[in-house]
């Protein structure tokens, strides 16, 4: 057991290391260049048009879990607790390990999105000065 929480801190952890490093990048990306800035754009564009299924379902089984986690479930597993009913809490914790793997990708998602708008603005903004001193 204490196995399969390592590998989950450890998964979790690698994954926070990535949202790091993406928002390490977005903060390099800003003083880009004209043509890398509009090539980026681009590229984050269609990168969150490939993602947007995915994230619908992420936000619905997120959904359904939030709904399912009130008060009538926490009874439900202090009960089950206390009968040493293992195949239960085992299943709640596959559960709930899905829904952070799920939240984990939306905060991906959302980092990925922030960036492209961030950059969406920057080009705007440049774009709109080229015309302004031509």
């Amino acid at each position: 057991m204490n196995d399969a929480v390592g590998r989950f801190c450890e998964n979790v952890h690698g994954k926070l290391e990535t949202l790091q490093g993406r928002l390490e990048s977005l903060r390099l990306n800003i003083g880009a260049t004209y043509h890398f800035l509009h090539e980026k754009v681009g590229e984050m564009r269609k990168a969150s048009e490939v993602r947007q299924l995915r994230m619908a379902e992420a936000r619905a089984l997120l959904d359904v879990w939030i709904q399912q986690t009130g008060v009538a479930a926490k009874n439900s597993t202090e009960r089950e607790t206390g009968m040493h009913d293992a195949q239960y809490l085992s299943s709640r914790a596959r559960i709930a390990e899905a829904c952070a793997e799920a939240a984990l990708m939306l905060a991906e998602a959302s980092i990925d999105d922030g960036e492209w708008m961030i950059l969406e603005a920057i080009a705007a903004r440049r774009d709109a000065e080229a015309l302004t001193s031509s």
